[in-house]
């Protein structure tokens, strides 16, 4: 294309008296349409650069809450494993003090209770570790949407701020799943015509501490809500421009 040009300029040169500006105008015919190539060029390299880094990061973020989530189970487990000798103990003394009972059917009945109290424990610490996870994912997605809008010159910073926040509460809330999950409620037995008394112990401190769980889940229930309802005015101020 060059040695073309080259040419031609030279024939021009040699035979036209305006050969000057014959030569501004096929430079503006064959220079600048390759000026415009490039530059078109350029603009959907620097697109598919930019999504490319959202979904890096999309992904990086992924593997870190997966990260996370299993540091935090490994680290239940740990600890589990350091009570169990203590949990077995009280749990044997509670045997024993079962079986000193006379009243079978006293027995049999304080014996379901136990095992009720445990299984309702699991049950909502289960509920509300499937809850949170969720919001995790959820946040997910939406610190993608606000790369996104950030890259594209929209004012981030307040959702920003608050899925920043939203991320403290969730991991607050995650730590009181992990020591309420640890926890293990034996009715301690102190006499046979005390019993009704015992276990409505255990039961209300088994009540105490999940409505202390709740409180902490539902805040960061609520901090996401706010991240969300941030993402709606985003989503309508980009719709607005």
């Amino acid at each position: 294309m060059t040695d073309l040009l080259a040419l031609i300029y030279y024939q021009v040169m040699k035979t036209s008296r305006y050969g000057f500006l014959v030569l501004v105008l096929l430079s503006f015919f064959f220079v600048f349409p390759q000026s415009l190539i490039l530059a078109d060029s350029y603009d959907t390299d620097s697109t598919t650069s930019a999504r490319e880094v959202i979904r890096t990061r999309l992904q990086e973020t992924r593997e870190e809450k997966n990260e996370m989530r299993q540091q935090a189970m490994d680290e239940f487990k740990e600890k589990r494993e350091e009570q169990l000798s203590l949990m077995e103990t009280r749990r044997e003394e509670f045997r024993n003090r079962l079986n000193e009972i006379k009243d079978q059917r006293k027995a049999r009945l304080v014996e379901d209770i136990d095992v009720r109290i445990q299984a309702i424990n699991t049950k909502w610490v289960n509920n509300w570790q499937r809850s949170l996870g969720r919001l995790s994912d959820l946040l997910v997605k939406v610190e993608s949407r606000v790369a996104t809008a950030k890259d594209e010159g929209y004012d981030t910073a307040q959702i920003t701020s608050a899925i920043e926040t939203a991320k403290v509460t969730i991991a607050s809330a995650e730590s009181a799943l992990v020591a309420q999950g640890e926890k293990e409620y034996i009715i301690s037995i102190t006499d046979e015509s005390a019993l009704r008394t015992d276990v409505q112990t255990v039961m209300t401190q088994l009540r105490s501490d999940l409505s202390e769980v709740k409180s902490v889940v539902e805040t960061a229930h609520e901090s996401v809500r706010s991240v969300i309802s941030l993402l709606k005015d985003l989503v309508k101020s980009e719709l607005a421009q």
